[in-house]
Parts: structure tokens; C-alpha cells; sequence
């Protein structure tokens, strides 16, 4: 693999995809218990859009990394593909 792709940059968008998600389980839990308590159906949903957002953001700011593991997944499916003896006679 570190022939083709680059093993820190594989890791390191492995790394902030993991950072990303715990963001988002993070804002999940912040938000949810306000909604508990919300007075009104307009606070709840102002709630919940305004979590929707925030994990909205966080997700743009990691789609480079999504396409770039994404084309090391097809990569190496490809080159598996390759590796896989025939079945022949030996």
C-alpha cells in the first residue's frame, strides 16, 4: 500500500474521520437533552436544526477524506482481485 498511496495520509484521514464521528456523537448528546426539556415545539425544532448544522459542518470539512479513502478502498479491491491465485492444476 505505501507504494501507491502514502500510509501517514492513509492513517491521518483514518484519524479524522475517527475525530469526526466522536464530534458528532458529542453534539448529539449536547442536544438531546435540551430537547427534552424543550417549552415549546418551535425551540425543538430550532434545537434540532441547529444540531443538524453543526453536524453538517463537521461532515463537509471531512468529505476530502471520505473520497480519498474511498479511492484507496477501490484501489485495493482492485489489486486483491489481481492476487487471488486461479485455481489451476499445480
Amino acid at each position: 500500500m505505501n507504494v501507491l498511496y502514502n500510509k501517514d495520509h492513509y492513517k491521518l484521514a483514518l484519524d479524522q474521520l475517527h475525530t469526526a464521528r466522536n464530534l458528532v456523537e458529542k453534539i448529539s448528546k449536547d442536544y438531546v437533552r435540551p430537547l427534552k426539556y424543550g417549552d415549546s415545539l418551535y425551540i425543538c425544532k430550532q434545537l434540532k436544526k441547529a444540531a443538524l448544522d453543526r453536524m453538517c459542518t463537521i461532515m463537509k470539512r471531512v468529505s476530502p477524506n471520505l473520497v480519498y479513502l474511498e479511492q484507496v478502498r477501490h484501489h485495493l479491491s482492485l489489486v486483491y482481485l489481481l492476487l487471488i491465485p486461479t485455481r489451476g492444476l499445480y
